[in-house]
């Protein structure tokens, strides 16, 4: 595919929304009135991207107790800098289509500052809102890697920083999280929510909205759709990267998500849980797995037994009443392997709004001992 079109349908950052946003005027949007600064932030290669830090409601009702009033004025820098020095700080990277202003977003933002009392940091991707320059997936991790430097330069600990993002922004997320393991810093923790494998694999199944089917019309055409899929040249493999993460993951995903399959996240969970289990023997040349030779399928088999032996005694699994219908965790220990790893599926929430339900951010809160003080 030409590299405009494909931009344009991975991406979708031609769809403005909300309509002539007010970037300057966050508080329009239903964030309180200058607990949210409007910034702009420069790339490594010199893209300017537009961004909102919300500070978090615990230093915004501390403030306004200690000065006898709500802020009338947006916040300096100094006072984000006591904000980050005092408060952990989620680093939010969205999805595509819309920016930062979009109501379900906004939401989210107050209710992680809300109910967990932390900060937040959400970028609008270059092409984006207001954001200068066109997406690509190098593109990208260069706008993750500034925002992470941004708040590392004005006062934010890696270790207080939670890496996070939704859709397309888990595969950012993951970009940066990757990147900074391989500096071996160390951030508190990502969170992946609505995650999908890489893009040839999402573009099977990929449905607009939920409702206008990508490619699947051409699974009529097997070597049609293979064809088109092999085309595909922004792969945002998040399934080759995530297992490089040095920190605490938890994937988030509602089972009946029409746009992304949750079986996305149960793969990059058993990605991440494979290098602890016993491996699979190869299989001999000239051989589908099917079709072995019998010595050769005896020994598979009692591969695989072990293999689910040590998977039965590495993961715990459970549910959630009322809010999930399968949990599954595990701990990759501190021997450079990263620390905790859960999935939580999701009974409601859908694909958009999953990512602020009040029992996803509990959920984080939980996970990675983040709450309000």
């Amino acid at each position: 595919m030409v590299p405009t079109v494909q931009s344009n349908i991975l991406y979708m950052h031609r769809v403005r929304w909300p309509l002539f946003a007010k970037y300057d005027i966050p508080h329009k949007y239903g964030l309180a009135p200058y607990s949210t600064v409007n910034l702009n932030i420069s790339t490594s290669d010199n893209v300017r991207l537009g961004a909102w830090f919300i500070v978090s409601d615990s230093y915004y009702q501390h403030t306004s107790k200690v000065k006898g009033r709500r802020p009338n004025r947006p916040l300096s820098l100094p006072e984000l800098t006591t904000a980050m020095s005092r408060y952990p700080t989620v680093l939010f990277f969205h999805g595509n289509a819309a920016d930062r202003a979009v109501a379900y977003r906004v939401s989210l933002y107050s209710q992680l500052s809300n109910r967990l009392g932390a900060n937040v940091l959400v970028i609008d991707y270059r092409g984006f809102g207001n954001s200068d320059g066109t997406p690509t997936e190098a593109g990208l991790a260069k706008d993750a890697k500034a925002a992470w430097d941004w708040l590392v330069t004005y006062g934010a600990s890696p270790s207080s920083i939670l890496i996070m993002g939704h859709s397309l922004g888990a595969s950012v997320a993951t970009m940066l999280a990757s990147e900074l393991s391989s500096r071996g810093i160390r951030p508190r923790g990502v969170t992946l929510v609505a995650p999908f494998t890489d893009t040839q694999t999402i573009a099977r199944t990929y449905t607009l909205g939920g409702v206008i089917p990508l490619f699947r019309p051409l699974s009529v055409f097997p070597y049609v759709l293979e064809m088109v899929v092999s085309l595909i040249a922004e792969m945002h493999d998040t399934k080759s990267r995530i297992n490089s993460i040095q920190a605490p993951i938890l994937l988030v995903h509602c089972r009946k998500d029409p746009t992304i399959p949750s079986a996305h996240s149960r793969d990059l969970f058993e990605t991440l849980l494979d290098p602890l289990l016993p491996p699979l023997p190869p299989t001999p040349e000239g051989f589908a797995r099917s079709k072995l030779p019998r010595e050769h399928s005896k020994h598979l088999n009692e591969a695989i037994a072990r293999r689910n032996q040590s998977r039965a005694g590495t993961v715990t699994e459970s549910t959630i009443g009322g809010f999930a219908s399968h949990v599954a965790e595990f701990d990759r220990g501190e021997r450079g392997r990263g620390g905790k790893v859960k999935l939580v599926e999701t009974l409601y929430g859908g694909h958009t709004n999953i990512v602020g339900a009040s029992g996803v951010i509990d959920l984080i809160g939980e996970f990675f001992d983040i709450w309000r003080t």
